[in-house]
């Protein structure tokens, strides 16, 4: 009776491990066949038919828009340009890509030079002649001045003084709708604005903040301030010529799968996360760090003096006790 009662113990053991094991197989299966379903976005025979007349689809980029697109030992580089890269591994197409100023690369487009300007911030005056896709990235559009400067606290105190702004227009049009007659002065990148400002030859100059403070940490600066809440948010997208419907929606098609894959998170993390946390922190913030740790180590050392104090005080009270317990003892035994 208990040989067959083992048996039966011992098969019912194989059959559990068996179970388990084809579970788990199962199991890896199904992931592998989940991540198999999102390793690539699904192309309809009109796009896959679109890419192969195509060839290749060109894009271009700025040399210093950093960290969005910027020239590197060479290379272009940035945020989406690796988004653009991603993209047409992802899809299957041909990619390259030529590099001009804002203004050159918006001429280019508009000649059907380009197929694709790999940032361009959305405004209602460009939407008359390009296309956009969706927003890849909103940011602040800011008031700098240089840090010591006392007088400036907002767009209003422009008034009769000079500003450098980017080419666009877009921050004329802000001042104008505000009614304040400031000196424009236009620039083809952030970096001049910077350096204008610096200088001292203009009192100010509105730009995109990520674009300005990734310009002064890469370049070690910190004579700039922010001023005041930011102007308006500006929308950063790619571009094509208008009417070109059917590479909008490709480029949507290719944003929207790498957003659901992580992968465009991913990559905003490295352009957008990284610069700035590798630089050290400023003599400011060592200094603040340094004088808290002081009051904090300070604090710890009365609390260890008044607790020693407290316990002397309650060990000389029992020894007192003591003491006296033990001459009333001494005491009733001198007496018996």
């Amino acid at each position: 009776m208990m040989f067959l009662f083992t048996l039966y113990f011992m098969e019912l053991i194989v059959q559990l491990h068996l179970m388990s094991t084809f579970s788990r197989h199962l199991s890896i299966a199904a992931v592998a066949l989940g991540a198999a379903a999102t390793l690539a976005a699904p192309l309809s025979e009109k796009e896959i038919a679109y890419l192969r007349a195509k060839k290749e689809i060109v894009f271009v980029s700025q040399p210093s828009h950093a960290p969005f697109e910027f020239v590197r030992k060479k290379q272009i580089a940035g945020m989406n340009v690796e988004l653009a890269q991603w993209m047409a591994a992802d899809m299957g197409f041909k990619i390259r890509f030529e590099v001009a100023p804002l203004g050159e690369a918006m001429e280019l487009l508009r000649k059907g030079e380009v197929d694709v300007m790999t940032s361009l911030f959305k405004t209602d005056k460009r939407e008359e002649e390009f296309d956009f896709t969706r927003a890849i990235k909103l940011t602040p559009i800011t008031l700098f001045t240089r840090g010591d400067n006392e007088t400036i606290h907002s767009v209003a105190d422009l008034e009769g003084r000079s500003v450098a702004i980017m080419g666009s227009g877009h921050a004329l049009e802000l001042l104008q709708a505000r009614g304040v007659r400031a000196r424009v002065r236009f620039t083809g990148n952030t970096e001049e604005c910077v350096k204008l400002v610096e200088s001292g030859e203009v009192d100010a100059m509105i730009g995109n903040e990520l674009v300005t403070r990734h310009h002064m940490y890469s370049k070690g600066t910190g004579g700039l301030k922010i001023v005041g809440d930011p102007l308006f948010t500006a929308r950063l997208c790619m571009a094509v010529a208008q009417g070109d419907e059917q590479l909008l929606d490709l480029l949507n098609a290719g944003m929207a799968h790498a957003r659901k894959s992580g992968t465009l998170n991913k990559i905003e993390a490295k352009w957008l996360g990284s610069e700035y946390a590798r630089r050290g922190p400023t003599i400011e913030a060592i200094l603040l760090m340094a004088s808290t740790a002081a009051a904090a180590l300070a604090l710890i050392l009365a609390l260890i003096l008044l607790w020693n104090r407290k316990l002397k005080r309650k060990v000389d009270e029992r020894t007192a006790q003591y003491a006296e317990s033990e001459e009333r003892l001494r005491r009733i035994f001198e007496n018996s």
